[in-house]
């Protein structure tokens, strides 16, 4: 007959699971290796020129309509900014530093660009962020602050009533310059 494990060591036996778990799968996270592929490294700065410059502030104004000073709907714009990573994490609980949650971004808006009135949502197909919470990554900017770029794009609206819910204007990025 097999004796069975005392309490305390059955106890330190699952917590060196639950933590070699942690980071065992701290590779999980890593971009996929084509990511440096996939996205474009920003433009000079003078490939952005010709586009009416507008403040991100701007495009939380009254529409044009109610008369406020908002860019249209539809209208190419350059926004001047400082990316801000929207990586979010489920919740899961354990006992270490880190529980190999899954990360991804904020409704499909892995960067924006932050104001006083809100957060413009700055989208394009090779944005993105994921990983876990033991190694998150966003490309192609970093998750913190670093540098100031020029995104040029088209805007796009909530539905009317859909401000309420958290959604706020996006801008549909179609370049982006670094700035000095």
């Amino acid at each position: 007959m097999m004796a069975s494990p005392s309490r305390p060591l059955l106890l330190a036996a699952v917590a060196a699971v639950l933590l070699t778990s942690c980071h065992a799968g701290h590779n999980k996270g890593q971009p996929p290796a084509n990511a440096a592929e996939a996205v474009a490294p920003p433009l000079a700065s003078k490939e952005c020129e010709g586009v009416a410059v507008v403040e991100a502030a701007s495009v939380f104004a009254s529409p044009e309509g109610a008369g406020g000073t908002r860019p249209a709907a539809g209208q190419v714009v350059a926004i001047d900014g400082t990316p801000l990573a929207g990586l979010v994490c489920t919740q899961m609980g354990c006992d270490a530093k880190c529980c190999n949650n899954t990360c991804g971004s904020v409704e499909g808006c892995p960067f924006t660009l932050a104001t006083e009135q809100g957060n413009l949502c700055l989208s394009h197909k090779d944005f993105a962020c994921g990983g876990t919470d033991c190694s998150p990554w966003c490309r192609p900017f970093s998750l913190t602050e670093q540098g100031r770029y020029r995104f040029v794009g088209t805007l796009a609206y909530p539905a009317p009533g859909q401000e309420a819910s958290g959604n706020g204007a996006t801008l549909q990025v179609q370049k982006v310059c670094q700035l000095n």
